[in-house]
């Protein structure tokens, strides 16, 4: 059984915190630690922490790049990938709760047991993509905040999605997301349009690179293919081949509107 679960973002972007403490906004600088082997979903959470939380950001794309950060670094926060290639990022995980930092874990998966099995007991949270770059620095605020206690009272802390969205820094994130996003749809038509057979992690990996970046017709599509793929069907299923057809047929799409 692993720690508090924020399975996905609710209305109006905000997280369901359950018994977690309301960061006290205006903290120090932080840092954050981005362990993700996808370089587009790193560069926007790298744009997203320094520009709306102004903490400084390292990153890491392997679990030896990680682990050394976390050896010569301090970081306030980790953000794990639960898949590193075709590894598992459980090491990295462990090794940041053995130093007592507040550790979050990003999944592409919607189902729970195949996923959570290697993720450790103690992280503060497992968070499916896609994730809401505004709202999960919010969080990591939150956690932040918390495991150094500047704690106040839930209620007081109610401020308006609509007055998020108007800021500045959310206008620079939401920007970079958008130009970014035919690239990104470009790169997985050439990817699934390959002579290639795609591994499990690889779908899995595609599905949150493509929902994070608003590809949410593409993405699910995908998921489908990789939860068929879980229950053991191959890559050459007509289920699994069906599926990721229809994936590259919504990228045409958006491609060709853009």
């Amino acid at each position: 059984m692993t720690g508090p679960v924020w399975s996905k973002l609710l209305l109006r972007q905000r997280f369901v915190h359950g018994s977690l403490t309301i960061a006290i906004y205006g903290q120090p600088m932080n840092h954050v630690l981005l362990v993700e082997d996808d370089v587009d979903l790193r560069e926007v959470l790298a744009v997203a922490f320094t520009t709306i939380n102004g903490w400084d950001v390292s990153s890491a794309s392997t679990s030896e790049a990680a682990l050394a950060e976390l050896a010569s670094s301090e970081p306030g926060l980790v953000l794990c990938d639960v898949h590193l290639g075709d590894q598992f990022a459980t090491e990295v995980m462990m090794a940041a709760l053995r130093l007592g930092v507040p550790t979050l874990v990003l999944t592409a998966s919607r189902a729970t047991g195949p996923v959570d099995s290697p993720i450790p007991t103690g992280v503060a949270g497992i968070l499916e993509k896609p994730i809401d770059p505004h709202a999960l620095c919010e969080l990591s605020r939150d956690l932040v905040a918390a495991s150094r206690a500047f704690e106040i009272s839930a209620p007081t802390v109610l401020a308006s999605a609509e007055e998020q969205l108007a800021s500045a820094e959310e206008q620079t994130v939401a920007s970079f997301m958008a130009d970014r996003r035919p690239r990104v749809a470009r790169d997985a038509m050439t990817m699934l349009g390959g002579d290639g057979v795609l591994t499990r992690t690889e779908l899995h990996r595609l599905v949150g690179r493509l929902a994070t970046y608003g590809l949410h017709d593409s993405a699910e599509a995908l998921r489908d293919a990789e939860e068929s793929m879980a229950i053991g069907r191959s890559a050459g299923d007509t289920t699994v081949h069906d599926s990721i057809v229809r994936a590259r047929e919504r990228l045409v799409e958006f491609v060709a509107s853009t």
